[in-house]
C-alpha cells in the first residue's frame, strides 16, 4: 500500500505553524505493505530466513507511470534511482556479486516466535554479522506511533536536537564539494534546533518535492528515463541539478528522561530480553552509570539522504535499531572480521577510521575481497548489528529511527570489546565504555557460566589486581601518600586526559588542576612532571578486590 503524501500534505497544510498540529507521517504507515516476499528457506520451524530485497529488483509497480515524482513517494517501491540499479546490475554480471551478500530476515508472527530462544541464538551467532528481524512490533504489541515526529513535539516540542547538515547524494556515491570526484570524506556541518522545529522541517520537505512540476522533477533517488545507455549523462546532470542540494539530518535526540519519555521506554519494555535497554542480559546495565545513546535510547528524525557515516558501534557493542517510518532506510554492513580492511581503505582514503567521518565506495570494499551486506530497512523493522559489524545507512524516505546498544554476556561480545578496548589505548583514543570497571562489575554482580568467557574475565581481574600491586609498591617505595576516594555508585569512570585510556583505581590528579586525571604512565612520562607534584588517590582496596576475584573464580 502507497503511502499518500499528497493526502498527507493536504491534512497538515494548515497547520504545520502550530506545535500541537504538527504532521503525523507514521499515522499512515500500513504494516501490510512492509510483508515479506515468498520463503525459499526456513531457519527453522519457527522463524522464516528470506533473501533481503535486493537493490537490483525492480521494485517499482508496474501500474505506476514511469515518473520520477511517483517513484519517490511510493512506499511499496522506495528504491535508490535507476543510475544505481543499473550499476549494481553491472556488479552483478561481475565476481563482485560473489561478495554481494543479502541479509537475513526473520518474519516474527506471534508473541511465541518473538520470544522464543531461537531469534536470539540466531542474532548472537558469529556466523550472522547483521540480521533484519520483521513483525516484533506487531507482535508484542509496541506502539511505534509513540516515537513519530507529532508524538514527540507534542511531548517535547523545545528539547535541543543536533542537526547535522549533509549534500544530498545517492547512496553508493559520495562526491567532494565541487562534485569533481568521488571520495570518502564524509562531510557534515553541525548546528542545533528543537524537536518541533525539526518536524515542521519534515513536513516543509515533503511540500517542496509535492510542489515541484512532475513532468521536469528530478529526485536523487530516481530517474524518469530507463535507457541504462544514459546511465552516465543522467548521472553527470543528477550533481549538476543536485550539487547545492542539501538536507538536514536529526540526530542523537535524547529519550533517557525517565519521566518525560514514559511512555516511549514503556512501550520497550515489550521487547526480548536481550534486545532491551535494560536487562540482566546485557553488559552494559551492569556499568553503573549511563551513557547516552548506549544503555539509553536516541532518536534519529530524517528526511529522504540523510547519512549515518561507516562506524563501529563503541567498543564493538551489539546494536539495535528500529526504524519507526514511514520511509525506509537502506543500510551496508561489513562482518567484524574484515574491519581491518576497512581501516586500510580509510587511510588510503585518507580519513580517519575511528575519528573520521567517511563513506565508503562499495567497488573499493570488493577490490579487496571483502564481503560487503547492503538491504533495506522498512518501517517496523529491527535492524539487530552483531558484535563489531562495520556499518553506514542512509535514509531513502521520510522516518525516524530510535537506537541504543547492548552488550550480550557472551565470550565472543567480551572478546571483541576488550579488542577494541587495547586497539584504541594504541591510538589514545577514549574508550567510552570502561572495560576494567565493567569487568569487575561483572564479576561482582553475576554468575558467569560460560568457561571461555570465564576465563577472559579472570585474565583481565589478575591483570588488572597485578597493576595495582604494583603502583601501589612503587608508590610506598618513593614515600609518596595514597589518600583514600571510594568510587561512588553511577560515578562515571576517570580517564586519561592525556592518552585517553581508562583509569582505574589509583588516579593520578595534578594539585593545581584537581579536576584532571592522568594514569601512571603519563604522570611519570608524559607531563615532565615528577609523581610528587600530584595528588595521588586510590577508589577500591585490594582486599575487596581480592574478595571480589575469589568469589569469581569460586564460581567457575
Amino acid at each position: 500500500m502507497a503511502i499518500d503524501y499528497v493526502n498527507v500534505l493536504e491534512k497538515i497544510d494548515n497547520s504545520i505553524q502550530g506545535i500541537n498540529s504538527l504532521p503525523e507521517f507514521d499515522y499512515f504507515f500500513n504494516e501490510s505493505s512492509v510483508k515479506p516476499q515468498s520463503l525459499p528457506e526456513f531457519l527453522d520451524k519457527r522463524f522464516n530466513l528470506v533473501k533481503s530485497d535486493t537493490i537490483c529488483s525492480n521494485s517499482i509497480d508496474a501500474n505506476v507511470e514511469d515518473n520520477t515524482f511517483v517513484k519517490t513517494l511510493n512506499s511499496s517501491s522506495r528504491t535508490i534511482d535507476s543510475d544505481v540499479e543499473n550499476n549494481y546490475n553491472n556488479l552483478l554480471r561481475t565476481n563482485y556479486s560473489k561478495l554481494q551478500l543479502a541479509a537475513p530476515i526473520i518474519e516474527i508472527d506471534n508473541v511465541e516466535e518473538a520470544y522464543s530462544n531461537n531469534l536470539e541464538e540466531w542474532c548472537l551467532s558469529p556466523e550472522n554479522p547483521i540480521t533484519i528481524i520483521r513483525g516484533m512490533a506487531k507482535a508484542v504489541d509496541m506502539n511505534l506511533d509513540l516515537f513519530s515526529s507529532r508524538s514527540l513535539a507534542n511531548n517535547s516540542a523545545d528539547d535541543q536536537i543536533e542537526v547535522r547538515s549533509q549534500r544530498q547524494q545517492t547512496s553508493d556515491e559520495n562526491w567532494d564539494s565541487r562534485y569533481r570526484k568521488r571520495t570518502w570524506l564524509c562531510e557534515s556541518n553541525r548546528a542545533y534546533t528543537t524537536i518541533a522545529k525539526y518536524a515542521r522541517y519534515q513536513a516543509a520537505s515533503i511540500r517542496e518535492l509535492l510542489q515541484n512540476d512532475e513532468s521536469s522533477a528530478e529526485s536523487p533517488y530516481s530517474d524518469s528515463s530507463s535507457n541504462s545507455g544514459q546511465s552516465s549523462n543522467r548521472g553527470a546532470k543528477r550533481r549538476k541539478l543536485n550539487q547545492h542540494k542539501m538536507v538536514k539530518f536529526g540526530t542523537n535526540v535524547d529519550l533517557s528522561n525517565q519521566q518525560k519519555w514514559k511512555m516511549q521506554l514503556k512501550e520497550m519494555d515489550k521487547l526480548p530480553q536481550f534486545l532491551k535497554v535494560a536487562s540482566r542480559q546485557n553488559m552494559l546495565t551492569y556499568l553503573g552509570y549511563e551513557i547516552l545513546g548506549m544503555n539509553s535510547v536516541q532518536l534519529y528524525m530524517k528526511v529522504p539522504g540523510c547519512r549515518t557515516p561507516g562506524h563501529q558501534e563503541n567498543n564493538n557493542l551489539c546494536s539495535v535499531n528500529i526504524n519507526v517510518g514511514p520511509g525506509d532506510c537502506e543500510w551496508f554492513g561489513v562482518p567484524v572480521h574484515n574491519w581491518r580492511s576497512i581501516e586500510k581503505l580509510c587511510k588510503k582514503n585518507k580519513v580517519d577510521f575511528l575519528t573520521g567521518s567517511w563513506w565508503p565506495v562499495p567497488e573499493e570494499i570488493f577490490d579487496l575481497n571483502v564481503p560487503l551486506y547492503r538491504f533495506i530497512q522498512k518501517p517496523g523493522d529491527i535492524v539487530f548489528v552483531n558484535v563489531g559489524t562495520v556499518h553506514w545507512v542512509q535514509s531513502l524516505g521520510w522516518c525516524n529511527n530510535i537506537a541504543w546498544n547492548v552488550g550480550p554476556i557472551t565470550a565472543n561480545q567480551y572478546k571483541w570489546a576488550m579488542e577494541r578496548y587495547n586497539c584504541n589505548k594504541i591510538e589514545r583514543f577514549h574508550s567510552i565504555v570502561p572495560m576494567i570497571l565493567l569487568s569487575w562489575n561483572l564479576a561482582k554482580n553475576i554468575k558467569i557460566k560460560e568457561k571461555v568467557l570465564q576465563g577472559h574475565i579472570e585474565s583481565i581481574l589478575l591483570r588488572s589486581m597485578q597493576d595495582c600491586k604494583e603502583t601501589l609498591a612503587e608508590l610506598e617505595a618513593s614515600n609518596t601518600k595514597v589518600k583514600w576516594h571510594e568510587y561512588r555508585e553511577n560515578e562515571p569512570a576517570p580517564c586519561c586526559c592525556q592518552c585517553k585510556c581508562e583509569v582505574f583505581n589509583i588516579l593520578f590528579v595534578t594539585v593545581d588542576k584537581p579536576c584532571l586525571v592522568y594514569c601512571k604512565k603519563c604522570a611519570q612520562n608524559g607531563t615532565s612532571k615528577h609523581v610528587s607534584t600530584f595528588v595521588v588517590l586510590q577508589q577500591f582496596s585490594m582486599e575487596e578486590l581480592q574478595n571480589i576475584y575469589h568469589n569469581f573464580v569460586g564460581h567457575m
